[in-house]
């Protein structure tokens, strides 16, 4: 235990933050002294003012840790108030997206921890589709929100429980990345993809996301597959632009899952684009083997 869990410790310890919010030490000395004051710890309180630093530091990784030990805390100590608990993280994590940084590596990951350990499983992860469609909209090259919407579908329809979780709860979830999704889910996807690749085509994040769709970890088959979507969008695109990077290879990957000869098409995308030339050309011997 510290030698003085007192208010005056966690005074000193936010004095120390304010000095240097990436201050590890002062962090982890403050959960000490929280801990330390067993039932007279205001963990409440305590998120409050982990909410009025991140308004002035919000891209400090010691914060998000903090606040998720002190929510975790929170949760153990009122179980019954777990969805009032996901929705002030929820909310905590929107206002840094609004206030400071869409792409905010640590709220993302905060926002993952939420949602798996306090939500109530699929229904808690099917709400973030509208957030991740607002904020696509809004900046199409988000790939942070790309990067979630892919986790959320997979959570809502590739996922099993699994055991874990605070305060006994039933949210947490693990999928397997190979699995297929279902077709309708597919189909809607696709479409999501086929708008923002659409509306930026030169934008790399549409098409990740839309090569994680058809070909997640484990395979490519379904880019293969007769009458693959995928393969249509990139016809689509390259007949506006036959120099569109993304749209090249992501065909050029359709033509490989169907068995197709692909050795002058990695050569037409290495002059296209010379920066990544050793990697098509990687490409190209492998497809000749």
């Amino acid at each position: 235990e510290p030698a003085e869990p007192s208010q005056r410790a966690l005074r000193l310890s936010e004095r120390c933050v304010a000095l240097c919010a990436g201050h590890y030490s002062a962090w982890h000395f403050r959960r000490r002294v929280l801990d330390a004051l067993g039932e007279r710890a205001d963990w409440r309180g305590e998120l409050a003012w982990v909410a009025d630093v991140a308004s002035r530091s919000a891209k400090n990784y010691q914060l998000w840790f903090h606040r998720r030990a002190v929510a975790a805390k929170v949760a153990e100590s009122e179980p019954a108030e777990r969805p009032d608990l996901l929705a002030l993280e929820l909310d905590a994590t929107e206002d840094t997206f609004a206030e400071t940084d869409a792409k905010n590596h640590h709220a993302w990951a905060h926002r993952q921890w939420a949602l798996g350990v306090l939500g109530d499983g699929a229904p808690a992860w099917r709400a973030e589709l509208e957030v991740t469609r607002e904020l696509i909209e809004d900046d199409v090259r988000n790939n942070s929100a790309w990067n979630h919407r892919a986790l959320a579908v997979r959570m809502m329809h590739c996922a099993q429980p699994c055991e874990g979780g605070v305060a006994g709860g039933g949210g947490r979830l693990r999928y397997d990345r190979s699995a297929p999704l279902p077709d309708a889910v597919l189909a809607e996807e696709t479409e999501v993809a086929a708008a923002a690749v659409r509306k930026a085509p030169h934008a790399e994040t549409g098409w990740c996301y839309l090569r994680g769709l058809y070909a997640p970890i484990g395979g490519r088959v379904a880019l293969g597959a007769p009458g693959c979507p995928a393969r249509a969008l990139c016809l689509e695109a390259l007949g506006k632009d036959a120099n569109n990077v993304h749209a090249l290879e992501l065909l050029l990957d359709c033509e490989e899952a169907r068995g197709g000869a692909t050795a002058d098409g990695w050569r037409r995308l290495a002059e296209v684009d010379p920066m990544r030339a050793r990697y098509y050309d990687h490409r190209r011997r492998a497809a000749s083997c």
